[in-house]
């Protein structure tokens, strides 16, 4: 199931959410914010599976740092640094409403939405 909605998130260019019981999957999508020096042969990271039960985003280990953002209309409503093997996020209870998640590296970010 994951394998295909990896291939629809593609095609289709953007984020997924499904709901599934008390907890919401959440593939987020990449965003590429600028050029890694001309001609870089790294792969691109795939999209992003996250799980948000409540307030706690769970997701896989990763051997990158990132920053953690809540997003609303009105800009960051919450950052924080989320360390190299994190698999767990807790995001404030006093957020709620409809937000957009951002992973944030240093050349791209995942971006999935949310709603608390």
């Amino acid at each position: 199931m994951r394998k295909f909605l990896l291939i629809l998130c593609i095609l289709l260019g953007g984020p997924i959410n499904l709901h599934a019981g008390d907890s919401d999957e959440i593939l987020m999508e990449i965003v590429k914010e600028k050029e890694v020096g001309g001609g870089n042969t790294k792969s691109q990271p795939l999209p992003l599976i996250v799980t948000l039960e409540g307030h706690t985003l769970t997701m896989p280990p990763s051997g990158a740092d990132y920053v953690f953002q809540v997003l609303s209309s009105y800009g960051i409503e919450y950052s924080v640094y989320v360390p190299a093997g994190t698999t767990t996020i807790n995001i404030p209870a006093s957020l709620a409403g409809s937000y957009e998640i951002r992973l944030v590296a240093d050349t791209y970010y995942y971006r999935g939405y949310v709603t608390l």
